[in-house]
């Protein structure tokens, strides 16, 4: 599960989230795939540290997200349950 408080500053703004998602992301650290699971989760987009989406997951189809193509580096999931609440978890891609 996530339970904290984060600030994500993204190229000029911010992003501030307290929220309590029941979610697992593994593995993670992850080479070219991650795999997300809960209960009622609708959307995972993945971020780079300057703010730019690079992927997008519909959780009600998949629950893995290919990271093929992105290089090694820290990455920021924001995922979205379907009752609106959003958290933010960091993801580490080793190459």
């Amino acid at each position: 599960p996530i339970y904290h408080s984060i600030v994500v500053t993204f190229a000029g703004w911010d992003v501030e989230e307290h929220s309590t998602i029941n979610v697992n992301v593994y593995p993670n650290p992850t080479k070219d795939k991650v795999f997300v699971e809960g209960e009622g989760l609708s959307e995972v987009r993945l971020y780079d540290l300057i703010g730019n989406r690079l992927r997008t997951l519909d959780c009600q189809t998949s629950n893995e997200m290919s990271l093929s193509g992105l290089s090694q580096g820290i990455y920021i999931m924001r995922i979205t349950t379907i009752d609106g609440n959003v958290g933010y978890q960091k993801l580490m891609v080793n190459k």
